[in-house]
């Protein structure tokens, strides 16, 4: 697995398009996010679909990213997911669901050390270096708050009030 230093490699995958109902599939590649901090989210079907919770959070958090300049990006190497998650945003009128990359053939996969069964996080720099690599067991969830808060160490953000007091509070401190 691509340890925090190395490069990610480039690569060309097709990304679904939720608001656009004349094309469902769109064409992106590495270079598409320069300039952003990306995270990456390899997800697998596990049976538990720990995937679920974890998108809804990383969601709900999304003008947190926003915010930071960080885009966060699904990959899946199943397209018929890909097609069913996007169906089912549609269904719960979700507006603005997760990007969802088609690793089809595995290949960003392999370019990163994940195996098909591998659930893994990626935090991308804006020059396109792994800044926070970690696997994760099937039935554990990401924590989202712990991305933003690897994010704010790594690239510290303009304001300081980006967290609720009550979670700073939950630290044991509180700036003044």
């Amino acid at each position: 697995m691509l340890s925090p230093g190395q490069e990610l490699p480039e690569f060309r995958l097709e990304v679904g398009i939720r608001n656009n109902p004349s094309r469902t599939l769109e064409t992106v590649s590495a270079s598409s996010f320069s300039g952003r901090w990306r995270l990456y989210l390899f997800l697998d079907r596990s049976p538990e679909m720990v995937w679920a919770v974890e998108l809804a959070y990383f969601v709900s958090l999304r003008p947190q990213f926003e915010h930071r300049n960080l885009k966060v990006l699904g990959v899946m190497m199943d397209g018929a997911f890909v097609q069913h998650y996007l169906r089912e945003c549609r269904e719960k009128a979700i507006d603005r669901p997760l990007p969802m990359l088609t690793d089809s053939e595995g290949a960003l996969a392999r370019a990163v050390g994940v195996q098909t069964s591998q659930r893994a996080s990626f935090l991308v720099d804006p020059s396109n270096k792994v800044r926070y690599a970690c696997g994760y067991d099937a039935a554990v969830p990401r924590n989202a708050f712990e991305i933003l808060r690897i994010l704010d160490t790594l690239n510290p953000p303009v304001s300081p009030a980006v967290f609720p007091d009550k979670e700073i509070e939950a630290f044991g401190s509180k700036p003044s």
